[in-house]
């Protein structure tokens, strides 16, 4: 009868066991399908200063993310932008800083990093400067906020 328990028992936790392994990995799988579908490069998403508005066409919560820091950056005076609790350098405000009226981006590529946060990699092209943040290589990155939502937690460029 001992044996016979000893073996359930170790049928139960290498199936528990398992079953973990295998949940985790399909939250992984469905983070990644739900999010890489909107990084097909080959769409490029334009953003002018007299069209912004609080709207993303885009279905991933994380592309939608990097789509309100986008606005913001061109218009940090957007209703929207101060509930996104954005990198402070974003709301400068300095003739010389070189804010764009205009910018476009490509998703290109979606990187995991530990805690789960996550870093969204941009090719984008504006019409200013704005510490390079918007011409080039630009990473936003993300981490998990309230209500299955992201937050930026910081944007810096690539040369």
């Amino acid at each position: 009868m001992k044996k016979i328990t000893a073996l359930l028992l170790s049928v139960f936790l290498v199936f528990s066991c398992s079953k973990e392994n295998e949940n985790n990995n399909l939250q992984k799988d469905d983070t990644k399908i739900s999010t890489v579908e909107e990084f097909n490069s080959d769409i490029e998403y334009e953003y002018k200063y007299d069209n912004l508005n609080p709207e993303c066409q885009m279905t991933s919560k994380i592309a939608c993310t990097v789509d309100a820091a986008v606005k913001c950056i061109i218009n940090p005076k957007l209703d929207f932008c101060e509930s996104l609790n954005l990198p402070d350098f974003i709301f400068m405000e300095d003739e010389n800083l070189g804010r764009p009226t205009q910018e476009s981006i490509k998703l290109v590529k979606l990187k995991p990093l530990e805690g789960g946060m996550v870093e969204v990699h941009t090719d984008s092209f504006c019409d200013g400067n704005m510490f390079g943040l918007c011409n080039g290589r630009v990473i936003y990155v993300l981490k998990p906020a309230q209500d299955d939502n992201w937050k930026v937690y910081d944007i810096y460029a690539v040369e």
